[in-house]
């Protein structure tokens, strides 16, 4: 049984890349904005920044795009149980779920990077 079974691969790319888009965008003002000490290119900043939309949006694109590519098989024996993790080639897919994990990865180290405070001992 597949939990992925209504879901087109196609279809979860698409709504992945709309929900990648805010963060993504968000990416590229605060790049543009520290690097070229442009102002924010985008004006409601503080409607993207939401932790939410950012994160919320980002991690459910990944998610998604993973239960198009991947199927997973369970089998009981006795003594032991099988888990069979299978992985499609789907290009899309795939490059989406790498984006969602470095966008997380990015978000996770600056959240550990601004809130980080060396104590002396």
């Amino acid at each position: 049984m597949s939990v992925s079974a209504w879901q087109s691969p196609t279809r979860s790319a698409g709504l992945g890349v709309v929900l990648l888009a805010p963060a993504l965008l968000f990416l590229f003002s605060v790049f543009l904005e520290q690097v070229f000490r442009l102002g924010p290119l985008v004006a409601p900043t503080s409607i993207l920044a939401s932790p939410l939309l950012l994160v919320g949006g980002t991690a459910l694109a990944g998610v998604l795009n993973a239960l198009a590519t991947c199927k997973t098989d369970v089998s009981s024996e006795p003594r032991r149980v099988a888990v069979t993790l299978t992985v499609e080639r789907r290009p899309l897919n795939l490059t989406l779920i790498a984006i969602c994990g470095m966008i997380l990865g990015a978000f996770v180290a600056y959240g550990f990077v601004e809130n980080y405070a060396v104590v002396a001992r």
